[in-house]
């Protein structure tokens, strides 16, 4: 066995001593002054991002984080992100379709962006027409969403709330189905489809809506329950949406109107979303029980998913207006339909899927 020779880099045998390891080099840092926590930021963000989250966790949550950006700088960059969100983007249309989807909006372009993307990534197998309808909102930047190829860009004359704005869309669609679909939501795979298998499948079904899942992929809703008293609970809030119990066709209460599908003639027959509730929350849960007393159905499909930014487009946080209009229509509900409630569970009888959650669907 030889005598091992060693040099800076280690024995050049390989079979006796490990290499010396020479001390870390600190690279020379340049100093900036009053500048420095400005040039360190985004080494530091990156750093505690690595340190608290997983890769996939930001991954799950990069759309909010766009979003947020959006938010800070779009009045400061409105055409770089004019382009970004537009860059490319472009919608099926047919002049025939069997399913006209409307998004209502009130500004928002950014949202509203990302739900028309998501749409291009996942288009129908069905003949489909697309419209935005905006609310009269003044942004400038959603009406950027004119020149979107595909796309059916309508504006009221004036601002009519959401709900009115809704019953607007059926003097402007021409499909056999009405598809109301949020601006805050970003649809998957098979997400049309599936709902409309649902009437292909159940020929007494009047209204059906989607599973809906918050951004981190956590379950937002499997259909609605209301109570007795009118107040409602989003079955499953928080839980695991690829659980059995929120994985079956079933009959619901409601579904919150952020994505549901319904034949344009039933809508019709109905009158849309009842205005006594304007501008907004209960008319989805309305519009579910009117449906069953037309002598329909009201089912969910989990094959449907949809992510919903739940509360990103009004909310009813605190003691805000939203908040107070979501309570007086509670009462109107439980007015309208009290003989109906009367056949319903009270809260007390269903504590696990109360509390924090209960009435908290009617938020958009």
């Amino acid at each position: 066995m030889g005598v091992p020779i060693h040099s800076e880099g280690g024995s050049e045998t390989g079979d006796f001593a490990a290499p010396r390891k020479r001390p870390a080099r600190r690279p020379a840092r340049k100093k900036y002054g009053v500048f420095t926590p400005l040039v360190d930021a985004p080494r530091n963000v990156s750093r505690y991002l690595r340190a608290n989250y997983s890769w996939h966790d930001w991954e799950a949550n990069s759309r909010s984080a766009e979003l947020l950006a959006h938010r800070w700088t779009g009045s400061l960059v409105p055409r770089a992100w004019r382009a970004h969100y537009l860059n490319s983007l472009e919608l099926p249309r047919s002049d025939q379709p069997v399913v006209s989807v409307v998004i209502p909006t009130y500004g928002q372009f950014a949202l509203t962006a990302r739900c028309l993307r998501s749409i291009m990534k996942h288009p129908p197998a069905v003949a489909v027409e697309v419209i935005v309808l905006e609310d009269c909102s003044g942004d400038r930047l959603t009406g950027a969403l004119a020149c979107v190829p595909g796309l059916r860009y309508e504006e009221n004359p004036e601002n009519l709330g959401f709900l009115r704005s809704c019953n607007r869309a059926a003097s402007l669609v021409r499909g056999q189905y009405l598809h109301l679909l949020n601006n805050d939501t970003e649809v998957t795979k098979d997400w049309l489809d599936a709902l409309l298998d649902v009437f292909r499948r159940f020929p007494d079904c009047g209204l059906a809506g989607s599973k809906l899942v918050f951004p981190d992929g956590r379950l937002q809703e499997a259909g609605g329950i209301v109570f007795n008293d009118a107040t409602t609970c989003s079955y499953g809030r928080w839980d695991d949406p690829g659980k059995p119990e929120y994985n079956h066709l079933r009959d619901a209460d409601y579904i919150s109107g952020a994505s549901i599908l319904l034949p344009l003639a039933l809508w019709t027959q109905l009158g849309g979303f009842d205005e006594s509730y304007a501008p907004a929350y209960y008319e989805d849960t309305d519009l579910a029980f009117r449906v069953r007393q037309a002598g329909f159905r009201v089912i969910y499909q989990p094959a449907s998913t949809v992510i919903h930014h739940w509360g990103a487009t009004l909310g009813i946080d605190g003691d805000s207006p939203a908040a107070a209009q979501s309570a007086t229509n509670q009462q109107r509900m439980r007015q309208k339909w009290q003989s109906v409630l009367e056949t319903h569970h009270s809260p007390a009888d269903a504590a696990p899927l109360t509390g924090a959650d209960r009435g908290a669907s009617q938020a958009r």
